[in-house]
C-alpha cells in the first residue's frame, strides 16, 4: 500500500527531524567540551547518524524507537563514566603490583597507559566487527558473553587473579565448579549496589 502525498510529507518531516536531533546532540556535546575526554567525535557522529537512519519502510514504532535511542545515547554521553575501561585496567594491574609502592612504578604507569590505549583500539575493532556482522543486539550480547567467559578462564589461570569490576563479571561467567577468588563476592556486591540501587537490591533479595 502506497502513501498519500500528505503522508509522504509527514514521513519526510519526521526523518528530517531525526537528523536535526542528531546534529543538535553532537553540536551541544562539542560546545560543552566533552569531546576532550570521552569518545572519539567520529564515533559519536557515526552512532548518531546510525540512529537517525530509519530502516526501509519504517513505521511509527521505528521512529519512536529512534527517539528513545537518542535519549539513551545522550544520557550515556553526559552521565556515563568515560573512564570505565581505564579504571578496570588500572584496578586489575594495581591489584597485582601497585606502581605507587613498586620500585618500578614509572615503568608500570607507562605500561598501564599503553594498555589503555591498546584496549581502546581493540574495543573499537570489536564494535566494528559486530556492526559488520549484521547481527541483532542480542547476538552481540551473546558474543560479548562468550568473550567474557574466555577472559574469565584466562584470569583463573593467573598466579594472582587480578581484582577489578571487569574481572568480577568475567569470572562470574565461568563454570560454577571453578574455584573463584575470595574477593569476587565483594566486587559483585559493589557492582549490584551501583546498578540496582536500594529498591533493586530489595527486589533481588526476594528473588534469590
Amino acid at each position: 500500500m502506497g502513501f498519500t502525498n500528505q503522508e509522504k510529507q509527514e514521513r519526510f518531516r519526521k526523518k528530517e527531524y531525526l537528523k536535526k536531533v542528531a546534529d543538535k546532540i553532537f553540536r551541544d556535546w562539542q560546545l560543552l567540551g566533552w569531546r576532550d575526554f570521552t569518545k572519539d567525535p567520529k564515533d559519536v557522529k557515526m552512532e548518531l547518524e546510525k540512529i537517525a537512519n530509519l530502516p526501509s519502510g519504517w513505521s511509527d514504532a521505528d521512529y519512536d524507537q529512534a527517539l528513545k535511542a537518542f535519549q539513551i545515547f545522550s544520557d550515556e554521553l553526559y552521565s556515563g563514566n568515560p573512564h570505565l575501561l581505564q579504571n578496570d585496567i588500572c584496578a586489575g594491574r594495581n591489584s597485582v603490583c601497585d606502581p605507587m609502592t613498586s620500585p618500578n612504578g614509572v615503568r608500570l604507569i607507562r605500561e598501564q597507559k599503553n594498555a589503555v590505549w591498546q584496549a581502546k583500539k581493540l574495543v573499537s575493532h570489536i564494535n566494528s566487527a559486530m556492526d559488520l556482522s549484521g547481527g541483532v543486539a542480542s547476538d552481540n550480547a551473546a558474543v560479548v558473553m562468550e568473550l567474557a567467559r574466555n577472559a574469565g578462564l584466562s584470569l583463573l589461570k593467573e598466579r594472582i587473579v587480578p581484582k577489578s569490576k571487569a574481572a568480577a563479571i568475567c569470572l562470574l561467567m565461568t563454570n560454577p565448579l571453578q574455584k573463584k577468588p575470595e574477593w569476587l563476592l565483594d566486587e559483585l556486591a559493589v557492582i549490584l549496589k551501583e546498578q540496582l540501587k536500594e529498591d533493586g537490591i530489595k527486589l533481588l533479595k526476594e528473588k534469590l
